[in-house]
């Protein structure tokens, strides 16, 4: 169906425009006049706007109103995502409806989105996106009754009018005659030229850093005369030089008889050494001079830039550089080819310089890489550092990349991080270090080959990673050399306190050789299985080992010694891997910091001293079994939280990560513990202000030195422990614990007792003690043995009625009933004040049941929840999962369920045993807003769609349908956008009714080709979750 064009009149913002050249679209040639349908703008008599052919819009055939926009994004937009706070999605799930097709309007090209007839009338919130990079959060609201005409950056989406341009003067002129840019410029100055009676050419001399791009973000070197005024954009590559510089750029008639100056002038840079590259929130300062230019500036402003150099073999041959996400990368390197950091320093003879640098490559970029540096004319390594490609003995390389880079997974990357040494035995006028490749193999084994484009970039990672940081250390006399390895995570990456850790060690006179591998999220049980951990282990010769767990994994030790007794024992392979390859290691375990976290939930356990404490208590515990020495880094952590609690230890954008100040403190606490000594060299303060560096330092040193049976824990003095009292057997009945249990009927045994998660319990006879097969049983029934020497525990605090039936040789059958337990649902129904914890949660559960809980409630889609017991410990599940009935668990205590719909419901809960609750979401009350929609290989994503022309329609109380067309074999789902899939209990089901679950496999399927209509039926109360009916309609 067609559709009529309504626009507003909008003046025509110019503003400084993100470029990056992904894939030109291919221009149709098809006439720019608008529609003679438009209602708000004026139509020119003169134009033919009747004329169908002549009408761009019309040509296209639209099924309803579309969002067409000007593509301006550094990363190319290929989905426009649309929200709303009531139903979630509005188009289909993330990352929306995809891009349509491309339309030239008034000699620009917009991309546009069909949103169809479906959507017409719906308001929402746009994101333009390309799945992994966005162009902003919240979104650009619009209402679909007309068309949209705009323009997108990284940053922005404004509404622009398409058929309105500026006419050009009679004079040959511009709009403006000079710019000024920052030494790491962050946008461009917008100018239009007037060239109404000639060509025109422009010359930018020998000014090589600056450039010139139209709207579509081509290069403009020329133009031809126009009527309209021409538009276009001057940008200046960072200046990686501490003077100013200026260029005089000209623009000429083609006869030259008519000529325009337009001056830039450019500031200084700062001086560099400190240098570094943290890509956060500044992609602006890049998003042209690399994909254009293949320039990026230290993104501290100073005086540094780092290029792509090919080597002399293809010298020719261009890269392909673009901006992803936030990262910048280049596709097409091979052997020889190099980054190159350049500054404008010079290095005399003696000089050391450090190099830091993470680095990311694809599974067809080059493997392997060398570190160098020129000196004296003449490109050095430190040969010493050098190790052998496995492929080929003749490739010496100092670091190689994985070929696996994120996709947005925590799970799908390993990055490799650099910590180079530079010696300068002769100096050089101008600082240059490279990473050139070295080798013909690829990540993935294969030769490497300069025309493939796909997977074949390296890149420099973005924030919390420092890409880069290079250094010039303090002039000291190196007394000794170590070797250490780190393994960790992003707590050990935010603002790199491993880069710290090597400066201060250089500066009190200790050569540190860092191999590392840190990744986020990790856990000691992940990096066991990591292959740039084990290689790096595997490395050997190494005198010290610094390694730091997931950040809340020794809490949940502490917490749950059963449950979680996987943390102590991983650290132990972990520590006895390491020792492996380097018997004499000292292996250091990091005890880190209780954290707030954004929402003030102090990580699940209510305060800092709570937080703390268990860190402490299970850091003990790991380190005593895996013969590790401490680093008390959280204890610094809370003496500086209690004397200066202005002073910021925490990211704030998670309440989680370290700061630049306490990753400081982070590193000075860890050289004192590693070599036990007070600082005595030059103070380095690591880009810290220097009364923080000087309190960090001497609380680092106070810490390590008063707490020396914490940095090196030793096992309680046990020498003569004392024997247990065994006591005598009772001889006047059955007791459990100190209550003595009353005789229901022969062999029937039944008693009440108050109780504590995880007190003890046996049964007591004249004739021997009672125990489980597994000790620390906490099953609510179950069979005890005659002199077994185990115990049972209580799984919950409550008051428990106790069963025990005697089935003689020497066994028992017990039940045991908890009706008055104290459980709360922990929740996000209000994103501003959430229940994740025991003490906030509002919600509580109340007995219905033996050993059964209920709690009522209502939510919106998509909220999350879990179940807190009284001691604040959490149940829950794989995060996300939108449960109708399955089981909690404290093993999965860190992930919490999802609600598939919104409405009111109960949460029905049994108790299992001390580590399992199952758990039943049933509805309380008739739901007739929900969102459903058809998924399945109707469309042309047989995996997945989620189009709004699938909506079903409610058409009674809990009841809603849909009818389609389908060819035979056409297979299906059920989706509640974005939350959950309902899905058959079997794949391939043809069956014509039941019931519907949410555990994502298993899809239905229609046999004949037909017109089918699919009922859904949402039950209340006991009711199955949800039903359905697929009837094929006569």
């Amino acid at each position: 169906m067609k559709r009529p064009i309504f626009m507003s009149i909008f003046a025509v913002a110019l503003a400084s425009m993100m470029f990056f050249a992904c894939e030109k679209p291919v221009e149709p040639d098809t006439p720019k006049d608008p529609d003679n349908g438009n209602t708000e703008t004026p139509v020119d008599p003169e134009k033919p706007g009747d004329t169908e052919d002549k009408d761009p819009i019309e040509a296209l055939e639209l099924e309803g109103y579309a969002i067409f926009f000007q593509d301006r994004t550094s990363w190319g937009a290929t989905h426009i995502y649309g929200w709303n706070a009531e139903a979630g999605s509005v188009t289909s799930g993330w990352p929306g409806n995809p891009v349509t097709g491309t339309v030239d309007i008034e000699d620009v090209t917009y991309k546009y989105v069909d949103m169809g007839k479906a959507l017409e009338g719906k308001t929402m919130k746009l994101i333009f996106n390309c799945t992994s990079s966005q162009n902003t959060q919240d979104g650009y609201e619009v209402t679909m009754n007309r068309h949209y005409f705009m323009k997108v950056t990284d940053d922005s989406a404004e509404e622009v009018d398409p058929y309105f341009s500026e006419d050009a003067s009679e004079e040959f002129s511009l709009s403006a005659t000079s710019a000024s840019f920052a030494s790491l410029p962050t946008g461009g100055k917008s100018v239009s030229l007037s060239s109404k009676h000639s060509g025109w050419t422009v010359d930018l001399g020998q000014s090589d850093w600056i450039v010139i791009l139209d709207e579509n973000g081509e290069k403009v070197t020329s133009g031809s005369k126009s009527d309209k005024a021409q538009y276009f954009n001057v940008y200046a590559a960072p200046n990686a030089t501490m003077s100013a510089r200026e260029a005089a750029i000209t623009f000429a008639t083609e006869d030259k008889t008519q000529t325009v100056e337009f001056a830039v002038t450019q500031s200084a840079a700062t001086a560099p050494l400190l240098s570094q590259w943290v890509f956060r929130d500044n992609k602006n300062t890049y998003s042209v001079s690399w994909p254009v230019m293949h320039v990026i500036g230290a993104t501290d402003g100073s005086a540094g830039q780092i290029t792509v150099v090919r080597g002399e073999a293809n010298a020719d041959v261009p890269f392909e550089c673009k901006v992803v996400g936030n990262n910048p990368n280049v596709s097409t390197m091979v052997e020889g080819d190099y980054w190159l950091y350049t500054f404008d320093a010079s290095v005399s003879a003696g000089s050391v310089v450090a190099f830091n640098a993470t680095m990311a490559g694809d599974k067809k970029a080059p493997k392997y890489f060398i570190v160098e540096y020129l000196d004296g004319g003449e490109w050095k390594s430190a040969e010493e550092d050098l190790l052998t490609a496995s492929e080929d003995a003749s490739v010496k390389y100092t670091y190689k990349l994985s070929g696996e880079v994120s996709t947005g997974s925590p799970d799908t990357y390993q990055y490799t991080t650099v910590m180079q040494t530079c010696r300068f035995t002769s100096g050089t006028d101008k600082l240059q270090i490279r990473c050139r490749a070295v080798g013909n193999m690829t990540c993935d084994g294969s030769v490497q080959d300069i025309n493939v484009k796909t997977s074949s970039a390296c890149s420099l990672p973005d924030f919390g990673f420092t890409a880069s940081d290079v250094q010039l250390y303090p002039d000291v006399a190196i007394t000794q050399t170590k070797s250490v390895l780190i393994i960790g995570n992003s707590f050990h990456y935010y603002f790199n306190p491993m880069f710290m850790l090597r400066e201060i060690a250089w500066s009190q006179g200790v050569d540190l050789k860092v191999t590392a591998h840190v990744k986020g999220s990790q856990s000691f049980e992940k990096h066991l299985q990591l292959s740039n951990t084990i290689e790096a282990i595997q490395k050997g010769g190494y005198d010290y080992a610094i390694i730091q767990d997931q950040s809340k994994n020794p809490a949940r030790l502490a917490d749950d010694p059963e449950g979680y007794a996987k943390v102590r024992e991983n650290c132990v392979a972990l520590a006895d891997m390491i020792r492996q390859y380097s018997p004499s290691c000292d292996v250091i375990l990091d005890l880190t910091w209780a954290y707030p976290n954004s929402d003030n939930s102090y990580g699940g356990y209510g305060s800092y001293e709570n937080f703390d404490q268990l860190l402490y208590d299970g850091v003990m515990e790991m380190a005593l079994a895996a013969d590790c020495r401490i680093a008390p880094v959280g204890m610094a952590f809370a003496q500086s939280r209690a004397e200066h609690s202005g002073w910021s230890l925490y990211f704030s954008g998670d309440g989680l990560h370290p700061t630049r100040t306490s990753a400081f403190l982070e590193a000075c606490v860890e050289y004192v513990t590693m070599f036990g000594t007070e600082f005595n060299g030059p103070d380095v303060n690591c880009n810290v202000a220097a009364d923080r560096a000087s309190y960090m330092r001497d609380l680092a040193e106070s810490i390590v030195f008063n707490n020396p049976d914490v940095v090196n824990p030793k096992e309680k003095d046990d020498d003569e422990p004392e024997e247990p009292e065994q006591g005598d057997l009772p001889t006047d009945g059955w007791y459990i614990g100190d209550v003595k249990m009353d005789e229901a009927s022969a062999g029937v045994y039944t008693a009440t007792i108050a109780a504590a998660a995880g007190d003890e319990w046996t049964i007591a006879t004249p004739s021997g003690v009672y125990g489980p097969a597994t000790d620390g049983q906490s099953t609510f029934a179950g069979e005890l043995a005659l002199a077994a020497e185990t115990s049972a525990k209580f799984g919950y605090t409550g008051t428990y009625s106790v069963k025990v039936v005697d089935k003689g040789n020497g066994v028992v059958e017990y039940s045991l009933v908890c009706n008055n337990a104290s459980l709360r649902l922990g929740n996000n129904f209000d994103n501003n004040n959430t229940q994740w914890s025991y003490a906030s949660s509002t919600y509580d559960f109340v007995n219905i049941a033996d050993n059964t809980y209920k709690v009522s409630f209502k939510t919106t889609r998509g909220k999350y929840w879990g179940i807190y017991t009284v001691e604040n410990k959490k149940y829950g599940i794989a995060n996300g999962t939108p449960v109708l009935e399955g089981e909690l668990t404290r093993a999965a205590s860190e992930g919490s369920a999802r609600f598939p719909l919104a409405g009111e419901f109960y949460v029905i809960a049994t108790l299992i045993d001390a580590g399992t609750i199952a758990v039943k979401l049933e509805v309380a009350k008739d739901i007739n807003d929900a969102l459903f929609r058809l998924t399945g290989s109707f469309s042309s994503d047989a995996g997945y769609n989620d189009s709004a022309s699938y909506e079903f329609k409610n058409v009674s109380a809990n009841t809603y349908e849909l009818t389609i067309d389908a060819e035979a074999g056409t297979t299906w789902k059920v989706h509640s956008s974005p939350f959950a899939i309902f899905a058959h209990m079997n794949d391939g089901s043809a069956e014509t009714s039941g019931k519907l679950h949410t555990k994502w496999n298993g899809y239905g399927k229609m046999a004949e080709a037909g017109k089918y209509k699919i009922t859904l039926k949402i039950g209340v109360g006991a009711a199955p979750f949800l039903t359905y009916e697929c009837i094929k309609a006569e």
